[in-house]
C-alpha cells in the first residue's frame, strides 16, 4: 500500500491522543458526575481524527473511501454524546430518560448504515468520488446527497441546542462556574466553525477542520481542567450542596461583597437574591454595623449570635470557614448560619425546671438503690416524706386483682394478725382504699372536713393533713403512697404535682424491685428444689424417698412442721409416712379422707391454706400446738399420690411465695416419689416375670401329670423362697381333694396328711372360697372363719410361720390348691397376692393340659382302634388338603400301595396320582371332595364307582369342631355283593312283573266282563268277595304297573313329554281329587298358591301322580281333624324355579328308613303303609325332570316334603 505525506498529520494524531486521554480522566472521575458521555465524546473525536489522518494519507480510491467511511463512526456519535454531557451537566438528567436516548440513537444508527451501503443507492455521495490534487497531495472529493445534508442539519440542530444550554448556565451560576461553562461555550463555537468552513468547502484546505478544532477544545478543556477544577466543582453539586443545605448558606469574596446564597439566607435577609448578589453585606445588613465589624476580617470561628430586634429576635449558630484556590490562596469565606432559637427557649425550660427534676432525680436514687422489695418500698417512702416534709406515711403494693401484696404502716411494730387486719380494714374502709377505686389522688387539708379520711383505733398520733397518690402501671394501679402530717392545710398542690411527676420512677422502680424479687426468690425456689431432688434422687426406695424429703425441705425452708401423708390401699384414709421439723412430731398418725383440712386437699387435689385454723371448721389436730397450715396435694398427671402438709405455730405465716415453694416442692416430690413406686414396681414386676418364667419353664418339661406337679411344686418353693409345700387337686367327678405332690413338709405333717386327707385344712377352705389366702405371722392368727381353729393350731405345732394357700383356677373353676408353707414369719402385699394368683392359674392351665393330653392320648388310641377294626375304609382329608386319618381298609378298597402310617400327612395330590390310571373314577370323587373343602362346603354327599374287581360305595361328611370345619371324612363301603343281589332281585322282579301283568289283566278283564251278567245274582256275602277280589287284583295291575314305570324311568325308556302349564291350575284339581279323602277324616286341606303365579315346564301328567302320591301319603298317615298344607314358593337364589312343598301334621317318619325314603320298596311300620314304590316313583320322575325331592322337616308333629319345578325355557 502506498502512502503520501504531510505535516497536517501530526495535528491531527495529537488531536487524538489528546481525545483519549480525556476519555481516561473523564472515565476515572465518573463517580464525581456522570462522565461516561464526555469519554464517549472524546473517543468519538479520536476515531473522527484518526480516520481523517487515516483517509489523507491514503493514495488509492478505495483506501480513502473506506477511511472515510471509517471516520462516520465518531461522526455520528459526537453531537448526541455532547448533548448528553452537557444536559447531565447542566443538572437536566429528566430529559435523559431511556425513550429519549433511544429516540436519538436512531438518527446514528440509520446514519451509519446509509454510509456502509451508499454504493447501493447514493443517498450519501452521488458517486464514488475522485482524487483531486491540493498542492502536492491527492485529496478524495465527492458531492453529497440528501440523506448527508439531512444528518448535517440534524447535527447543527444538536450543536445549537447545546449552546443555548451553556449560554443559560452561563447567565445564571456564579462566577466559579461561570469560567467552565465560558470555556465550554467557547470551544463548541470554534468546532461549529471549523466544520462549517470544511462542509460547504469556503477553504482550500485538504483536511476536516473539525477534528482539529476539537484539538483546540481538549486544549481548553485540558486548561479548564486546571484553573476551574472542572469534573470536581459543576453547577449541579453547588445546587445540590447550597440550595439544599438545612441551614442558611451566604458565600462572600474578598472584597465582603455577597457572591452567592441559598434561599434559606435569603429568608433571613428579608430580600431577593437579584437585589443581593455582589453586593457588600455591610450595605444589606445595616442593622447589625457592629456585628459586621467584629467579624469582617474573621476567616474562621463557630459562635452563636442575636439577628433582629424584639419578638422577631432570633438565635443563631454561626460558621465562617475560608473558600480557598489550588494554590491555597483566599478567595472568599463561606457564612452558614443554624437557627437555634427553639433551642434557646427550651434550654430555658430546663434550667426553669431543674429543681423539679433535682428531686426526682434524688427520689429516683432512693427508690433504685435497695435491692429487695420491702425495701426500696421503705426507700420510696422515706424520700417521699423528707421531700415534702411529711411527718409519717404508708405504702401499699398492690397486685393485679387489687389484693395487698406488701404494706409499710405508720405504726411500724404491729402484731402479724393486727397488721392483717388493719390493711384490710384501710383497703375497704379508708383513704387508700379509695384513691385505689376512683384511680387518682386526693389531697386532703383537714381529716377532720373529709369524710374519706377514717381515723384507726387505738392510733397513737395525730393526722390532720393528707395527700395519697396512686402508682399506676397500665390499667391497673400498682401501689399507694400516703404521707401525713399532724398539722392541717400542709399539703399543697405543688406537693401532689411532685409526687406525681415521679410516680413513673416510683413505678419504675417497684417493678424493677419486683422482678429482682421475683429472681431472687425464683433462684431460692431452683435452689430448694434442687437440694431436694438431689437428696431424694439418690434412692429409689418410695419410704427413703419420703423421709429424705421432708428432711430436705424443713432444712431449706426452715418450716416447723413438714410431713407427707400417703392413702391406705382401700383410700379410707391417710397415714403419715415421713416427719420432720420440730412440730410434726404433734402430727395425727392417721387422718380420715373425709376430715381436715388434709382431706379436703386429697379429695379436691387442690392446695389448701388455712392462715388461721382456728377459723377452719374442718381442721384436725390439736388448735394449740398448730396455728396456720398448708396442705398442697402430691399430683402426677389427674392422679393425688398423697399429700405434703407444712404447719406453723404462726399466723398468716404463709405468703404466696411460701405457697409456690410448697407446690413446687410437691412436684418435685411426687415425681420422686412416682419415679420411686415406678422403679421398686418394675424391679418386683421383673422378679415376678422372673419367678413366672421359672415356673413355666418347670412345668413346661412334661405333659405327665404326676411330672407336672412335683416339678412346679419344687420351682414354685424356690421361686417364692419357701421352705416346704403341697399340691392338692380336686376329683373331677366328687370334688375331693386329693394330695398328689408335697415336698420338704415337716415329718409329722405328713403322716398326718397321709392319714387324715386335706379336707379338713385350709386347703379345703382356699378350694371352696377360690381366693388367695395369705398369713405373714401365724402367730398373729388365732381363728379364721371357716375354718377349724385346730386346722391353724397344728400349723403352729409344725413350726410354721408363714402359709400362702393358692387356688388353681381355671376358667374360674378351682382344679385345686398350691400351698406354700415357710418356718419363719414375712410380711405379704397385695402384690404378692396378684403374683400368687398369677402362678395359680398358670399351674392350672398346666394341669389342664396335661389332663388334655392324657385325655387326647386315650381318645387317639381308642380311635386308632375303632378305625382299624371297621369293615368300612375311613380317610379324612384336613383343610390343609393332607391326609389325616387313613386305615388298611380306605388303601384296600382304593389299591393304594404302603400302610397306612406311610399316608398320613402327605398331600391328597400323591393318592390322587396314585389312582389316575386304575380308578380315575374314584379319582374325581376324591378330587370333588377336596375342591369342597377348599369352598368349605358343609352337605353330605354319597357317590359310586368300580375299581374292578369291586364296587365301593363312598359316604363324604364334613368334620367339625364346634363351628370350625377340619376336613371332609371319606367312608368307603365295598358294596359289590349287595349289587349284585340287587342286581338279580331287579331282574327277578322285572321277570315276575313280566310274567303277572297277562294273567292279572285277563283277570281283571273277565271280572268286570262278568260283573255286569252276574253281579246281580250274587249275595251279599259273594258281592263281598266279588268286591275284594276286583280291588286286590285292581291294586296287583297298578304295582306292576309302578314297577314297570320305574324300571323304564330308572332305563330312562319312559319319554318325557314337557309343556307349559299353570301351576296353580294344578294344584287346584289335585287338591279337589283328594279332597273327599279329606272330608271323610274331617282333615284341613290348604292350598298356598301366590297369585300371579308364572307357569311352570315339565310333563304334567307325571307331575300330576307326583303331586297326588305327596298329598295322598299326607292324608293317609295325618289323623282326624289333621291339616295338609300346599305351598308354592319361588324364593330360590336365582328365582328360576319353584319349591313346593306338602306338609302334614301326622306322627312323622321312622328315623331308621328317613335316609332310605326315596328307594324301592322302602316303607314303614305305620298302619295302611303302601308298598313302597310312591316316592320311588315321584323321585325318579323329578330326577329325569333334572329337579329334586327331599325331607325337608319330620317331627313327631308331622313331615313336610319338598321338590322342585322349572320355570319354562327362555
Amino acid at each position: 500500500m502506498s502512502w503520501q505525506h504531510t505535516p497536517w498529520i501530526y495535528a491531527m494524531l495529537a488531536a487524538s491522543l489528546i481525545s483519549i486521554g480525556l476519555a481516561y480522566y473523564a472515565w476515572k472521575r465518573r463517580s464525581v458526575i456522570d462522565t461516561e458521555s464526555f469519554a464517549v465524546l472524546m473517543l468519538a473525536v479520536a476515531v473522527w481524527s484518526l480516520g481523517d489522518v487515516l483517509r489523507l494519507i491514503s493514495i488509492d480510491m478505495s483506501a480513502k473511501l473506506f477511511w472515510t467511511k471509517f471516520r462516520y463512526l465518531g461522526i455520528v456519535v459526537a453531537p448526541i454524546s455532547w448533548l448528553v454531557f452537557l444536559l447531565r451537566y447542566t443538572g437536566r438528567h429528566q430529559w435523559l430518560t431511556p425513550r429519549n436516548i433511544a429516540l436519538l440513537s436512531i438518527e446514528p444508527i440509520l446514519m451509519t448504515l446509509f454510509v456502509w451501503t451508499n454504493e447501493w443507492h447514493h443517498l450519501i455521495w452521488l458517486h464514488e468520488g475522485t482524487l483531486v490534487p491540493v498542492g502536492s497531495l491527492l485529496v478524495w472529493k465527492a458531492p453529497h446527497g440528501v440523506v448527508f445534508w439531512i444528518h448535517a442539519a440534524y447535527s447543527y440542530g444538536l450543536f445549537c441546542l447545546t449552546v443555548l444550554l451553556l449560554w443559560n448556565t452561563l447567565r445564571h451560576s456564579p462566577y466559579l462556574y461561570r469560567g467552565q461553562a465560558g470555556i465550554m461555550l467557547a470551544g463548541i463555537l470554534i468546532s461549529l466553525v471549523g466544520n462549517l468552513l470544511s462542509t460547504f468547502d469556503l477553504i482550500q484546505f485538504p483536511l476536516d477542520l473539525t477534528p482539529l478544532t476539537f484539538t483546540i477544545i481538549g486544549l481548553l478543556v485540558i486548561w479548564d481542567i486546571i484553573r476551574f477544577r472542572l469534573f470536581n466543582i459543576v453547577p449541579v453539586a453547588r445546587w445540590a450542596v447550597v440550595e439544599s443545605m438545612g441551614g442558611s448558606a451566604i458565600v462572600l469574596d474578598t472584597q465582603n461583597r455577597i457572591i452567592d446564597l441559598n434561599p434559606a439566607a435569603q429568608e433571613i435577609i428579608g430580600r431577593p437574591a437579584s437585589e443581593i448578589l455582589g453586593k457588600p453585606i455591610a450595605h444589606i445588613l445595616t442593622s447589625e454595623p457592629g456585628l459586621i465589624e467584629q467579624y469582617q476580617n474573621v476567616n474562621e470561628i463557630q459562635t452563636e449570635i442575636m439577628l433582629g430586634h424584639g419578638k422577631k429576635q432570633r438565635a443563631y449558630d454561626m460558621r465562617i470557614s475560608p473558600l480557598q484556590d489550588q494554590r491555597g490562596q483566599i478567595m472568599g469565606r463561606l457564612v452558614i448560619l443554624y437557627d437555634i432559637t427553639e433551642r434557646k427557649r427550651s434550654e430555658d425550660n430546663l434550667i426553669a425546671q431543674k429543681r423539679l427534676f433535682e428531686n426526682l432525680v434524688a427520689l429516683g436514687r432512693a427508690a433504685a438503690k435497695p435491692t429487695s422489695l420491702e425495701g426500696t418500698l421503705q426507700s420510696i417512702l422515706n424520700m417521699a416524706v423528707t421531700l415534702t416534709g411529711a411527718d409519717d406515711g404508708s405504702i401499699f403494693l398492690l397486685d393485679e386483682s387489687g389484693n395487698v401484696t406488701h404494706s409499710i404502716l405508720a405504726r411500724r411494730e404491729l402484731p402479724q394478725v393486727e397488721h392483717h387486719d388493719t390493711v384490710n380494714y384501710v383497703m375497704k374502709e379508708g383513704l387508700a382504699g379509695w384513691v385505689v377505686r376512683h384511680r387518682r389522688p386526693a389531697l386532703i387539708p383537714d381529716t377532720t372536713r373529709d369524710d374519706r379520711w377514717t381515723d384507726l383505733p387505738n392510733v397513737s398520733y395525730t393526722v390532720r393533713s393528707v395527700l395519697s397518690i396512686p402508682i399506676v402501671s397500665g390499667s391497673a394501679v400498682l401501689s399507694v403512697l400516703n404521707l401525713h402530717h399532724p398539722e392541717p392545710n400542709y399539703f399543697t398542690s405543688e406537693h401532689a404535682f411532685l409526687l406525681q411527676s415521679s410516680t413513673d420512677q416510683i413505678m419504675l422502680a417497684m417493678r424493677n424491685a419486683q422482678m429482682y424479687d421475683e429472681q431472687r426468690l425464683l433462684a431460692h425456689r431452683q435452689t430448694t428444689l434442687y437440694n431436694v431432688l438431689r437428696a431424694v434422687g439418690e434412692h429409689l426406695d418410695p419410704e427413703t424417698t419420703a423421709h429424705l424429703a421432708v428432711k430436705a425441705v424443713a432444712q431449706m425452708t426452715g418450716w416447723p412442721s413438714v410431713v407427707i401423708l400417703l392413702p391406705d390401699e382401700k383410700e379410707a384414709y391417710l397415714t403419715l409416712q415421713a416427719r420432720a421439723g420440730d412440730l410434726s412430731l404433734y402430727k395425727e398418725e392417721i387422718v380420715p379422707l373425709s376430715q381436715g383440712i388434709i382431706g379436703r386437699a386429697y379429695r379436691t387435689a387442690e392446695t389448701q391454706y388455712v392462715p388461721d385454723v382456728r377459723t377452719g371448721m374442718d381442721f384436725v389436730g390439736d388448735a394449740d400446738v398448730y396455728r396456720c397450715e398448708l396442705a398442697v396435694p402430691l399430683k402426677r398427671g389427674e392422679r393425688v399420690l398423697g399429700i405434703l402438709d407444712i404447719s406453723t405455730d404462726q399466723l398468716f405465716a404463709f405468703t404466696q411465695e411460701d405457697i409456690l415453694m410448697a407446690r413446687s416442692l410437691a412436684d418435685a416430690i411426687a415425681l420422686a416419689m412416682d419415679n420411686a413406686r415406678l422403679y421398686t414396681e418394675i424391679r418386683q414386676y421383673a422378679a415376678d416375670l422372673g419367678t413366672l418364667y421359672n415356673i413355666a419353664r418347670s412345668i413346661s418339661r412334661s405333659l405327665i401329670l404326676e411330672d407336672v406337679l412335683q416339678e412346679t411344686l419344687q420351682s414354685a418353693i424356690q421361686s417364692l423362697n419357701f421352705d416346704a409345700g403341697l399340691i392338692s387337686l380336686a376329683d373331677p367327678t366328687s370334688g375331693q381333694l386329693h394330695l398328689l405332690a408335697a415336698h420338704n413338709l415337716p415329718t409329722t405333717m405328713s403322716e398326718q396328711l397321709d392319714q387324715e386327707g386335706v379336707d379338713n385344712t385350709l386347703c379345703a377352705y382356699v378350694q371352696d372360697q377360690k381366693q388367695v389366702l395369705m398369713i405373714g405371722d401365724l402367730e398373729q392368727v388365732k381363728s379364721l372363719e371357716g375354718v377349724d381353729p385346730q386346722a391353724i393350731q397344728s400349723l403352729r405345732d409344725w413350726g410354721l410361720g408363714t402359709i400362702t394357700c393358692i387356688p388353681l383356677l381355671h376358667q374360674e373353676r378351682s382344679l385345686g390348691t398350691l400351698s406354700l408353707f415357710a418356718h419363719q414369719s414375712r410380711t405379704l402385699s397385695t402384690e404378692d397376692e396378684t403374683l400368687h394368683t398369677t402362678i395359680g392359674r398358670q399351674i392350672a392351665t398346666a394341669i389342664t393340659n396335661a389332663r388334655l393330653f392324657q385325655a387326647i392320648t386315650d381318645e387317639r388310641s381308642r380311635l386308632q382302634a375303632l378305625i382299624e377294626s371297621s369293615r368300612d375304609g375311613i380317610l379324612l382329608i384336613g383343610m390343609n388338603k393332607r391326609t389325616l386319618v387313613a386305615n388298611a381298609q380306605a388303601l384296600g378298597m382304593l389299591h393304594l400301595p404302603e400302610n397306612p402310617e406311610a399316608w398320613i400327612d402327605r398331600p391328597i395330590q400323591h393318592i390322587l396320582t396314585a389312582l389316575r390310571d386304575h380308578a380315575p373314577r374314584a379319582m374325581e370323587i376324591i378330587s370333588s371332595e377336596v375342591h369342597r373343602i377348599k369352598a368349605q362346603e358343609t352337605s353330605a354327599h354319597e357317590d359310586e364307582c368300580d375299581i374292578p374287581p369291586h364296587t365301593i360305595h363312598f359316604i363324604t361328611l364334613p368334620v367339625r369342631a364346634d363351628q370350625t370345619l377340619l376336613g371332609r371324612l371319606l367312608v368307603l363301603r365295598d358294596v359289590t355283593e349287595e349289587r349284585i343281589v340287587e342286581r338279580m332281585r331287579e331282574d327277578l322282579i322285572h321277570a315276575m312283573v313280566h310274567d303277572l301283568r297277562n294273567p292279572l289283566t285277563a283277570i281283571y278283564g273277565a271280572m268286570s266282563f262278568l260283573h255286569d251278567t252276574v253281579y246281580d245274582s250274587l249275595s251279599d256275602t259273594q258281592r263281598q268277595l266279588w268286591e275284594i277280589a276286583r280291588d286286590n287284583t285292581d291294586g296287583m295291575l297298578k304295582q306292576v304297573k309302578a314297577i314297570l314305570e320305574i324300571n323304564r324311568l330308572e332305563s330312562r325308556q319312559m319319554p318325557l313329554e314337557p309343556s307349559i302349564f299353570p301351576l296353580g291350575e294344578l294344584v287346584t284339581n289335585v287338591t279337589s281329587s283328594q279332597l273327599p279323602l279329606a272330608v271323610e277324616k274331617n282333615i284341613t286341606l290348604e292350598s298356598n298358591v301366590p297369585p300371579h303365579l308364572p307357569p311352570a315346564w315339565g310333563d304334567i301328567e307325571l307331575l300330576e301322580r307326583v303331586l297326588k302320591n305327596l298329598i295322598g301319603n299326607a292324608l293317609k298317615f295325618t289323623p282326624t281333624d289333621g291339616a295338609v298344607r300346599i305351598t308354592i314358593r319361588d324364593e330360590t337364589t336365582e328365582r328360576s324355579k319353584f319349591l313346593i312343598s306338602v306338609s302334614d301334621t301326622g306322627s312323622g317318619i321312622p328315623p331308621d328308613i328317613q335316609d332310605r325314603l326315596f328307594q324301592k320298596f322302602v316303607a314303614g311300620q305305620q298302619p295302611g303303609r303302601g308298598s313302597g314304590l310312591g316316592l320311588a316313583f315321584c323321585r325318579m320322575v323329578l330326577e329325569s325332570h333334572g329337579e329334586q325331592i327331599w325331607v325337608e322337616s319330620t317331627s313327631e308333629k308331622g313331615t313336610t316334603f319338598t321338590f322342585t319345578l322349572p320355570l319354562p325355557p327362555r
